[in-house]
């Protein structure tokens, strides 16, 4: 379990492009499907309907009761609390296989703040999808860097 921890949320070390891909893409499919989990909690509570026709639903007038609405918001919540800090902990280690520094994480939370995409929530998920293009396809620094042993070298043990 330790290690299962640390493959998503550790922040030393460094990490390949496999693990780094494997990971991101089970990072994306919780997310999507917790989004569609939430989704869905919207549609059996009558929410879907209100937005469609345009109209006012006070939270006692739902066919369950709002605590279900606040309970499945607050576990959607953390559940993208949790990703985006795995998110990031695999992105700061990718980055230490190409011996960078946090400092271009940083660098690209700046670019995709003050970018006009930033306003549009698909110019966001591009920008995000570019980043993790490019963490994908360089490749890592060879051999030993300051952040640790290269991930993919042999080792010997006699």
């Amino acid at each position: 379990m330790k290690a299962f921890i640390r493959s998503f949320w550790g922040l030393s070390g460094r990490m390949n492009r496999k693990p780094y891909i494997i990971r991101v893409a089970a990072i994306y499919i919780i997310s999507i499907a917790s989004g569609a989990l939430f989704m869905q909690l919207f549609s059996l509570m009558g929410i879907d309907v209100a937005a469609e026709t345009g109209q006012v639903v006070e939270l006692s007038e739902l066919p369950v009761p709002s605590y279900v609405f606040f309970l499945g918001f607050a576990l959607f919540f953390a559940v993208m609390i949790i990703l985006l800090m795995g998110s990031v902990s695999l992105d700061i280690r990718r980055l230490h296989d190409m011996d960078m520094s946090v400092a271009w994480l940083l660098a690209s939370w700046l670019v995709l703040l003050v970018s006009p995409f930033f306003l549009m929530v698909e110019g966001a998920q591009v920008l995000k999808l570019l980043w993790n293009l490019f963490l994908l396809c360089r490749k890592g620094t060879d051999g030993e860097n300051k952040f640790g042993p290269d991930p993919l070298a042999k080792t010997t043990e006699i």
